[in-house]
């Protein structure tokens, strides 16, 4: 008991008187020897000075049974936690599962479809588009990116300048999904 600090059950069992002689002898033995332990069970004694004092104010029951009610509620919810506990981790990892079971068995992104006719060399095709959707419907968008975009998408970008935006153009085709990307700073 050196080497470890008493927990706070004991502490309390022994101020309540409910610890055996050698029980209470090695309690005694070890916090005579750890400060901490010393500390905790003086704000214990504290505690239970308090609790007595406002218990006696209010009723004549015994402090001591409404101490080893509040210990035995205490332990209670104690033991109940580790149940609650498992049940979150088992529900994320039926959650990690099914996502892991999703991602594998949906398709794979397919080859981006060249952007419309106009200006096909000068526009960037995004990976995610579909070989097998018409171009037909599509329609050119003016947006203003971050630079961090044009950076991620492989473009020298010049930090420099005092617009921290960018003005793209995006086609985005009949089904409302962006095709291509062509920055114009």
């Amino acid at each position: 008991m050196n080497k470890e600090h008493v927990s706070y059950e004991l502490l309390l069992r022994r101020l309540d008187g409910e610890l055996d002689a050698d029980a209470a002898g090695a309690v005694g033995a070890h916090v005579s020897e750890c400060a901490e332990c010393r500390q905790r069970l003086d704000r214990l004694r504290a505690l239970s000075g308090a609790i007595v004092a406002s218990s006696a104010a209010l009723t004549e029951a015994e402090p001591r049974g409404q101490r080893r009610a509040l210990v035995a509620a205490m332990e209670q919810r104690a033991a109940a936690r580790p149940r609650k506990t498992y049940a979150i981790l088992a529900a994320a990892a039926s959650v990690i599962l099914v996502a892991g079971i999703v991602m594998k068995e949906s398709p794979r992104p397919q080859p981006a479809v060249s952007p419309a006719p106009m200006a096909q060399e000068a526009f960037i095709a995004l990976p995610y588009s579909d070989d097998s959707l018409s171009s037909e419907g599509a329609v050119v968008l003016q947006v203003e990116l971050p630079r961090s975009a044009a950076a991620l998408a492989g473009m020298p970008v010049n930090y420099s300048s005092g617009n921290p935006r960018v003005k793209a153009e995006v086609v985005v085709g009949a089904d409302g999904l962006a095709r291509a990307i062509r920055f114009l700073d």
